[in-house]
């Protein structure tokens, strides 16, 4: 036996286990309809909790994003810097953050969906201690979903501001080249 083969289970349940009124298999092995049910919420669950990681590392993303266009625009970048900001000099274009805004909010909708569909398991509960414990996971996700939701709202926002000021950035541009053909011109 190799040293991370485990040697399989012998003996029946702990005492208190088998004696466990609320447990459907407590004559050991066999997974009832609660075991099956059970894992359907426990599998639902990490789905949730990892939608969730996801919609937080875009959000991050994002905003990493954002603040990289940002600087260039604070620090007097020119158009070419704002609109189409080069990923090889570290920055990013401004489409590119609007696709990534856009799988994210794909994503918290998916999760709020998912939400909803989670208060199944509180209503469908077996026991009351399940049902509580149901009850502060439902509320632990959909305060994490609100939270996310709310963060992404503020990144749309601040793109939107950012692009606003790369199209007044490139409409100034446009005028003082427009000024300086005039100018060459008249000479």
């Amino acid at each position: 036996m190799s040293y991370y083969q485990h040697p399989p289970f012998e003996g029946g349940r702990g005492r208190r286990a088998a004696n466990n009124p609320y447990d459907d298999d407590a004559g050991g092995g066999g997974g009832g309809l609660r075991s099956s049910a059970d894992s359907f919420y426990i599998k639902d669950s990490r789905t949730l909790q990892k939608e969730i990681r996801d919609i937080n590392q875009h959000i991050i993303s994002i905003s990493k994003r954002l603040d990289d266009n940002a600087t260039t625009s604070s620090s007097g970048g020119n158009v070419e810097l704002l609109s189409s900001y080069s990923s090889s000099s570290g920055g990013y274009a401004l489409d590119e953050v609007r696709s990534m805004i856009d799988k994210a909010v794909t994503l918290t909708s998916c999760a709020q969906k998912d939400v909803n569909e989670f208060k199944e398991y509180v209503s469908n509960a077996p026991t009351p201690q399940d049902a509580m414990n149901r009850q502060q996971m439902l509320n632990k996700f959909t305060n994490n979903v609100s939270t996310l939701a709310k963060q992404l709202e503020d990144m749309v926002r601040r793109y939107a501001t950012l692009k606003k000021e790369a199209a007044a950035a490139a409409e100034q541009q446009q005028q003082g080249y427009s000024n300086k053909k005039m100018k060459s011109k008249k000479r």
